[in-house]
């Protein structure tokens, strides 16, 4: 399970906010209740009335404090960009199922979009892949062309549309992460959901460029399996599968934007600002 920075705020406030309630209880319980037992109504009653609502005021400013600390952290955590996981893999490569499980786990991650593109380059071995597409190949072999790379390969994760590492170097993958998640946010999203179709506001945060805005088809859990090939006899399952990838349109980026999307019932996507060119990834949002 992975614990976000805002879901430790989050206990430690709540803890605190605990703390606070049972002290302030305890301090009545005693104050009120004499060692015999007996209710104390005596001369001392109005200091100890008097003693309470001191220690009251003081346990209202430990709260406040308490729900400033919260705010801020939760803040802060949401200001960080999501970083988009693209993993380029296949059914028939046998050295793809483990980078398979590493982006399931982090699928998990509030701070990462992770997405699961099948080649179709190993169909031949003998197990043609039930998700593969020649649209994947060629988003691949784009991305190579962009950053000069000679070749493609699988397991292969594209991080943010930059910057490349093999998925089966899981800290090498989690440092690319933590690297692109540190970036400050360059375009801001608003998103109105209704039953068909989802409406999005872009805001640039700067000038950032010709863009391309495009839309992901997924499906969030699979599983396989592998009668033929390298992981014959295998079952397999995989996470957030890409089905289509459409190009919603072309954005200059230099002022506010906003498209309608339509959705099928129960139909999920998922929508990329990317810099013109296969470049990289501005910011992305899980449209439902």
């Amino acid at each position: 399970m992975v614990v976000t920075y805002t879901e430790w705020s989050f206990k430690i406030c709540l803890s605190l906010l605990y703390t606070i309630v049972y002290k302030l209880s305890e301090a009545i319980f005693c104050r009120l209740w004499s060692r015999k037992g007996d209710w104390i109504f005596s001369s001392n009653l109005f200091m100890i009335i008097s003693e309470l609502t001191a220690q009251r005021q003081r346990m209202r400013i430990l709260m406040w404090m308490a729900v400033l600390v919260f705010a801020a952290t939760a803040g802060s955590a949401q200001d960080k960009p999501v970083v988009v996981v693209e993993l380029f893999t296949s059914q028939g490569c046998s050295s793809c199922p483990p980078a398979d499980a590493l982006l399931d786990r982090l699928s998990s991650r509030n701070n990462v979009l992770a997405l699961s593109l099948h080649v179709d380059y190993w169909d031949y071995i003998g197990w043609k892949d039930k998700f593969a597409s020649p649209a994947h190949t060629a988003r691949q072999q784009a991305y190579a062309r962009a950053a000069g790379r000679r070749s493609v390969y699988t397991p292969q994760m594209i991080i943010n549309g930059l910057d490349d590492v093999a998925g089966t170097a899981p800290m090498d993958v989690a440092d690319m992460i933590d690297r692109h998640s540190r970036r400050q946010p360059v375009v801001e999203l608003a998103l109105r959901q209704s039953p068909n179709k989802v409406r999005v506001e872009v805001k640039p945060l700067r000038k950032i460029g010709p863009s391309v805005l495009q839309v992901a088809y997924i499906s969030t859990h699979e599983v396989v399996e592998i009668k033929r090939g390298e992981n014959a006899g295998r079952k397999l399952q995989y996470t957030n599968v890409v089905k289509r990838i459409d190009r919603l349109r072309k954005w200059s980026g230099a002022g506010p934007l906003t498209v309608e999307i339509a959705l099928k019932q129960h139909e999920q996507a998922v929508l990329l600002i990317q810099q013109e060119g296969h470049g990289a990834i501005h910011s992305a949002v899980l449209l439902r």
